[in-house]
């Protein structure tokens, strides 16, 4: 079937709804012949043309029904039946789909006083609604007060069909709200999306699907937006709308872990694999549940670091050392090297397991204190766990071998190492981190420093946009011997010559409490500064003493404060690779400050005061 043809069978279902008044045209006709002569001949033509009118009419020809209908009402101004003749010609118009012609023909009718007026008034609404303006078919709709039976017929008419007008074009708007809302996202039209989706959801009503797709396509808009809690929130109300969509449940594990949630994100990505998904989907949620538990992936990592710098006091010496090794303070050039190569093996979601080892050299480049000179290799057995997303638990196990100077490079000491660290996200922008570590030292020739050392350190993170701020609580316990220094002739007057070859005893136990604060800058994707701070006390738990001089015994107490100034400089895209810049400064107060002339420091064996600047510029890499 032709569209023309289903088109004409449309328009005359309609025309029995309009089509009322043949009756009162074939009455028109009637008085025509008796007529007195003149006027029937005068009104022959207008007869005729009426009669030729209404057989088209009912033929079905309109355009010829109107145009005489027309031709009749300007040759007859003061015809009697004038409204009916107008209203037929209406008729006309209405069926030959001529709809604003058609309105403007019944609105004319309906300002007349006529028994008609009120269905013309009606039929102008028809007319309207065919032109799609639903707020003039609407007014035309209003309740009159004609009493007219048939023309409260036809509004009761009208008011369905508007109804259902109504109904159609919210919901063509509606599509067409949904899929320029989506269409918009493909072209990250933001703005767009988000405005359209918006409206969607206002001419959704009650329908869930529809619902349920836009809060899913706003939760997209935010989530691309940087606004991850109001995604969460769209989300939600998707997944309400119509629950277990897998697409969505999905999206909001990934709007969950966006928030820094990371247990919320884990049971959302839990609930998303309990429903049904693509195979990539089903991927991508593993991947994710895997990162989010902090652990290392299974695989090598590997961190090079290389170092030049300069140290304004290498020997850590004071100004009047009178039993060191180094009577006097020597600054230094230096070269420091870090390798740092990990084997790790993901066993589960929860736990990994692998090996570590460190090696890191510090290579004094001046003659007079080469000898203190470092480098030290650790190897240690490493597990880790996280029972849950925002708690990750590691456990260290393993040995360090220290050697010292450079020509000849000598054993030092061998060191059994232990560790545990606690790392805990206090919040979405802030992190916990507790260590706690043992090494059992046992030195070559140095026997007093053989014993343990004990650390313990708290620290809390802050993460503020760009910035980074920390602080930091320590304790160090140290338990070693006791070294022996002989006395040479004439080394401490205030006892010469009965302390003269003797020996002075210095413990080397002591307890360190400190606190730190730190803060980073993130200034740019390639600029990182950072600046720190720490203050140490350092009280050592047996006096020191020369034997058989009881004014000598003294308890040595330090105070030590750090501070550094850093730069770092990302130069790759990967960062794999950055430059550092590192400025610090440590300076150190003791109550052992050796002075002849001072009964409180005639029998100290040294200047424990003293102050150390460095600074190092380094490259480093690492992988991945």
């Amino acid at each position: 079937m032709s569209a023309t043809t289903t088109r004409s069978r449309t328009r005359r279902a309609r025309l029995p709804l309009l089509f009322l008044l043949l009756a009162p045209l074939q009455a028109l006709a009637a008085p025509v012949h008796a007529a007195p002569a003149a006027a029937r001949a005068r009104a022959g033509d207008t007869a005729g043309q009426l009669r030729r009118a209404t057989e088209h009419f009912r033929a079905g020809r309109y355009a010829e029904a109107r145009e005489l209908f027309d031709l009749v009402l300007a040759s007859k101004a003061q015809l009697p039946q004038r409204v009916t003749i107008a209203f037929n010609a209406a008729v006309s118009s209405y069926a030959l789909e001529d709809y604003a012609d058609a309105a403007r023909r019944f609105d004319a009718l309906a300002l007349e006083p006529s028994e008609l007026a009120a269905q013309a008034r009606v039929n102008a609404g028809f007319c309207a609604l065919r032109l799609g303006d639903l707020d003039a078919a609407a007014l035309r709709a209003e309740p009159s007060a004609s009493g007219d039976p048939v023309a409260e017929a036809r509004r009761e008419e009208l008011r369905a069909e508007l109804e259902r007008a109504r109904q159609a074009r919210a919901q063509q708007e509606l599509g067409e709200c949904l899929d320029g809302g989506f269409a918009a996202i493909a072209q990250k039209d933001w703005s767009q999306a988000r405005e359209q989706l918006r409206r969607a959801l206002s001419l959704a009503g009650d329908d869930p699907d529809v619902l349920a797709d836009a809060s899913y396509g706003l939760g997209l808009v935010e989530l691309e937006q940087g606004r991850p809690q109001l995604a969460e929130q769209h989300f939600r109300d998707s997944l309400r709308h119509r629950p277990g969509d897998g697409r969505t449940a999905l999206a909001l594990a990934r709007a969950t872990e966006d928030t820094s949630d990371r247990p919320g994100a884990a049971a959302a990505y839990e609930s998303a694999l309990a429903l049904p998904l693509e195979q990539d989907e089903k991927e991508d949620a593993e991947r994710s549940l895997l990162r989010l538990y902090p652990l290392p992936a299974t695989g090598v990592s590997a961190l090079l670091a290389l170092g030049v710098g300069a140290d304004g006091n290498a020997a850590q010496s004071g100004s009047g050392d009178v039993l060191g090794s180094v009577a006097q303070t020597q600054a230094s050039a230096y070269v420091s090297g870090l390798v740092d190569l990990g084997l790790m093996w993901r066993t589960s979601r929860r736990s990994a397991v692998g090996l570590n080892y460190s090696g890191d050299v510090l290579a004094l480049l001046n003659p007079n204190v080469e000898e203190l000179s470092l480098q030290a290799h650790e190897l240690v057995a490493r597990g880790q766990w996280a029972p849950v997303p925002g708690l990750r638990l590691r456990l260290d196990a393993g040995a360090a071998y220290v050697l010292s100077g450079l020509d000849p490079i000598q054993f030092f000491e061998w060191d059994a190492v232990f560790g545990f660290v606690a790392d805990l996200d206090t919040s979405s922008d802030s992190r916990a981190r507790l260590q706690l570590g043992e090494r059992v030292v046992s030195a070559a020739e140095l026997d007093y420093l053989d014993g343990h050392r004990l650390h313990a350190v708290a620290s809390e993170f802050w993460y503020l946009g760009p910035w980074e701020l920390s602080v930091q609580a320590l304790l160090r316990y140290t338990a070693a011997g006791v070294q022996q220094i002989e006395l040479g002739p004439d080394t401490f007057d205030a006892c010469s010559p009965n302390c003269d070859r003797g020996r002075l005893s210095d413990p080397a136990s002591y307890w360190s409490p400190g606190l730190g604060l730190g803060a980073a800058w993130q200034a740019t994707s390639l600029w990182r500064f950072s600046g720190s701070t720490r203050a140490e006390y350092r009280g050592y738990l047996d006096a020191a003493a020369i034997a058989g001089v009881r004014d000598s015994h003294k308890t040595r107490q330090d105070w030590r404060w750090r501070a550094q100034l850093g730069a770092e400089l990302v130069l790759d895209k990967e960062a794999r690779f950055r430059l550092t810049l590192v400025q610090s400064l440590l300076v150190k107060r003791s109550n052992v400050a050796f002075d002849a002339s001072d009964p409180l420091h005639q029998y100290d064996y040294g200047d424990r005061n003293f102050v150390q600047p460095t600074t190092e510029l380094g490259i480093s890499a690492s992988l991945p």
